[in-house]
């Protein structure tokens, strides 16, 4: 059968005019569901607004230098509530090539130090990769910890509630 036969035409028109109509309905259907939420919505919105108050955790993984910079700026501008986030803790966890910049006689421990005034920043570095990388943890700068798995310390700090990004 082709379309072009009446009875067909036909047919197919009404099955797509009852599908339209069914869909209308249950858009309707949906939209008075969501106009009854609405009336807690106030509420919602009130507790939202509270927890947009709180302050956050956060962890940044980085893999390289410029990584390192960015991770060290952001914590900073959670501390200070930029855009609406704000940090009460920020944990940078340096895996890679990255590590090298922890080393105490380097540029980067003024940019840690700076962070470490604003606000509680934790800087720590992945022991698998200063073992790959023949570094010494003891010459690190002072304030940077040395974690065993880089990874697993993301994952750890994600399990805890922190909001976790890597760069």
């Amino acid at each position: 059968m082709s379309f072009t036969e009446p009875n067909m035409l036909l047919s197919t028109t009404k099955k797509l005019l009852s599908l339209m109509i069914l869909l209308v309905g249950l858009t309707a259907l949906a939209s008075g569901c969501a106009t009854a939420g609405a009336e807690s919505q106030p509420q919602a919105l009130g507790a939202n607004a509270q927890q947009a108050e709180q302050p956050h955790k956060a962890a940044i993984g980085v893999r390289t230098e410029r990584h390192l910079q960015v991770g060290l700026l952001t914590a900073r501008q959670m501390f200070q509530g930029v855009g609406g986030y704000q940090a009460d803790q920020v944990t940078i966890v340096v895996c890679g090539p990255a590590v090298e910049f922890l080393l105490a006689d380097t540029d980067i421990q003024a940019e840690i130090e700076r962070t470490e005034k604003e606000g509680d920043v934790r800087v720590v570095a992945c022991g698998i990769t200063l073992e790959a990388m023949n570094i010494d943890p003891a010459a690190l700068a002072p304030s940077v910890e040395v974690v065993p798995n880089g990874f697993i310390e993301l994952a750890r700090l994600q399990a805890a509630g922190y909001e976790a990004v890597v760069l």
